[in-house]
């Protein structure tokens, strides 16, 4: 996996929020103690390992790249009035080692297009996106974080987000998310500025990205929004399912549905067992198979110990509830199962479950479409992983096709 070694500022903005200290000034150079936004920004890259610095420019930003740039003449005077303090602070703006890039952005089509314009030089590498005017105060610097973050997870896009009132979700791009509480959680929906009301959570998406470079791809195919502006929230997303139904395009929706899953990045092998709490899931069939999974969750990461697969028009001969409730104590195996989690159709099995009084009950969320796009997400972080005797699943991995 390649380290992030770039960042790209967004640096183009009219800045009108901050009218009039920014008629005549970007606002990234507006001042914040002794130092303007843009340089936190940089230093808070350059903490993180970055080394090569991307500005995507505008017209009237001409005032970045000169606070970057080398100030022969006024280093000179400082040397001669003996000002060795004040010299090395203007030389230490612009840390030894590292690329200033400055890229113009022809029209202001929105942080997306921005973002897209950086393409020629970020190549296919991950990198950073920062928007200098959030400004965060942290220990360890807030972008390196999130890097370290990617790498943990094992690659993948990743989004800092803060929490935020309710009543000012209406301000923010939301995010809905897997668990609230943990440092680090899956996205399962973006919404723009939502009604408090119907707002997914109350964390809002902050300035801070760290990106793999297929999103350039998505950010070409992103339908333009109001003012023509392209949104680069709206790219970030790495499944057909978002391909199909936020971009529009039906005809992407071919071939497999999860092609993100590998036998050599998704399956473990040797003995499964670690820390953790464990769940079966329940796939009950009549005309179709009975499957089950035995899962280990740890940390965010869930982890398919084994699996049951019984087809019973293939063996011809159907089993009852009760044959399968002595089949899942079975392959509980003796563990503390937390939940059962089973498909809400099955009625007469969960009664059955029920009845016994072992297991807790969940009823699955029959949504194919938030089943298909968590999955994916899931592989393509690297959340999710199966013990390799588990064959069935990989066979329906790798035969589960869009119609």
């Amino acid at each position: 996996m390649k380290d992030v070694r770039k960042v790209v500022f967004p640096v183009a903005g009219l800045g009108t929020r901050f009218l009039p200290a920014t008629k005549a000034m970007p606002k990234e150079m507006l001042p914040v103690v002794d130092k303007p936004l843009i340089q936190y920004a940089v230093e808070e890259a350059y903490a993180a390992g970055i080394t090569e610095m991307i500005f995507i420019t505008g017209r009237y930003k001409r005032a970045i790249e000169d606070h970057f740039d080398k100030a022969t003449m006024l280093e000179k005077e400082l040397i001669e009035k003996g000002k060795t303090e004040l010299l090395q602070t203007v030389r230490s703006i612009a840390p030894m080692g590292v690329t200033f890039i400055y890229i113009r952005q022809p029209e202001p089509l929105g942080l997306g297009h921005a973002v897209l314009c950086a393409q020629p030089v970020v190549g296919d590498e991950p990198f950073a996106v920062m928007l200098a005017d959030d400004l965060i105060d942290a220990q360890q610097s807030a972008i390196g974080q999130l890097i370290e973050a990617r790498k943990q997870l094992g690659g993948g896009n990743i989004l800092a987000v803060q929490d935020v009132p309710k009543a000012d979700t209406k301000k923010y791009g939301i995010v809905g998310v897997e668990d609230s509480l943990a440092t680090t959680s899956l996205v399962h929906e973006m919404v723009q500025k939502p009604d408090p009301d119907h707002a997914p959570s109350t964390l809002a998406v902050i300035g801070r990205y760290v990106l793999e470079p297929e999103i350039f791809e998505r950010l070409k195919k992103v339908q333009k929004g109001v003012g023509g502006e392209i949104q680069l929230t709206d790219a970030i997303a790495g499944t057909v399912f978002y391909d199909r139904y936020i971009l529009g395009e039906w005809a992407l929706a071919e071939g497999l549905v999860y092609p993100m899953f590998s036998m050599d990045k998704h399956v473990i092998q040797g003995n499964p067992d670690g820390p953790g709490l464990f769940y079966i899931s329940i796939d009950y069939g009549t005309k179709n198979p009975t499957a089950m999974g035995l899962w280990r969750v740890y940390r965010g990461e869930a982890v398919m110990l084994k699996e049951y697969y019984y087809d019973g028009r293939a063996k011809k001969k159907q089993k009852t509830d009760e044959e399968y409730y002595q089949d899942l104590e079975n392959f509980a195996d003796g563990k503390k199962i937390e939940r059962v989690i089973v498909d809400p159709s099955a009625a007469s099995f969960k009664e059955c479950i029920h009845r016994h009084g072992k297991f807790a009950v969940w009823d699955a969320d029959n949504s194919v479409l938030d089943g298909i796009r968590l999955t994916a997400t899931l592989l393509q972080t690297g959340r999710i992983k199966f013990h390799e005797s588990c064959e069935n699943t990989f066979q329906e991995f790798q035969s589960y096709m869009w119609d």
